[in-house]
């Protein structure tokens, strides 16, 4: 089983910014420049970090057999170096292990059952166990079947259509959805973790905060009406200045 690797206690070390793998690099060659790098920084944080920004250029590079090979033998071990622990987690973590209370085993679900106020649990080794609660952490569902009522409307209505791996929706290089002819829906655009699939990092608050800029502006330039700010007569001409009040000088009588 994998468990996220423990950021840094500290946090002096940044990530490569001039470490910017070829688009069309293959899977192998990609892999052994990142390993190559992490032997030179010191840090595998740093490359990984470096790669970051580069990710969904690679990806959209990436043949389609390439990109099954990543998801088989590579995507586990990206992600648990990209998204990694506070490090006082991991020690907490670590301590439970050692303590016996956690166990981390690699496996698959063939089947739950309910049991006794629990759950019981069939896994594809064959071993066999009950628990008292399951959590699931797995992530996201594939759609159709995870979709929910608005995602299952654009689908079912053609308005929309499954993206790569069914992950998400299916998108144009702007995240605007494309319906089941295959068209660009210029009308309807895609934020965030429905995008998955046609990009790769689009769940962390850098890349939604730059596909919601992006969105902006392309709203921006549709706009029928002018957004700039308008300035007034009364701001481009300057009122006369008063001249200031002199103090009275008159007195109270006795």
């Amino acid at each position: 089983g994998l468990l996220p690797r423990a950021h840094r206690v500290d946090s002096l070390l940044r990530g490569d910014g001039f470490f910017a793998p070829a688009r069309t690099a293959s899977l192998a060659a990609l892999w052994r420049a990142t390993r190559m790098r992490a032997a030179a920084s010191g840090d595998w944080r740093a490359t990984v970090d470096a790669i970051r920004p580069h990710v969904d250029t690679l990806w959209s590079g990436m043949s389609e057999s390439s990109r099954k090979r990543f998801l088989e033998h590579g995507s586990r071990l990206w992600e648990i170096h990209r998204h990694r622990m506070a490090p006082v987690i991991a020690t907490q973590l670590s301590g439970l292990r050692e303590e016996g209370r956690l166990h981390v085993r690699a496996d698959r679900v063939a089947a739950i059952d309910a049991a006794d106020g629990g759950a019981r649990v069939t896994f594809a080794s064959g071993r066999t166990e009950r628990f008292a609660a399951i959590v699931n952490c797995t992530g996201p569902g594939r759609l159709p079947a995870a979709a929910d009522p608005l995602v299952r409307g654009l689908l079912d209505d053609g308005v929309g259509r499954t993206g790569p791996f069914r992950w998400g929706l299916d998108v144009d290089g702007h995240g605007r959805l494309i319906d089941r002819a295959g068209n660009v829906n210029a009308s309807i655009h895609v934020v965030g973790a429905l995008r998955r699939g046609s990009a790769w990092e689009t769940t962390a608050i850098p890349e939604i905060r730059q596909q919601a800029g992006d969105l902006t502006k392309t709203l921006h330039r549709g706009a029928d009406v002018d957004l700039a700010p308008t300035r007034t007569l009364s701001s481009t001409r300057r009122a006369p200045r008063r001249p200031p009040r002199r103090p009275s000088t008159r007195c109270a009588p006795p």
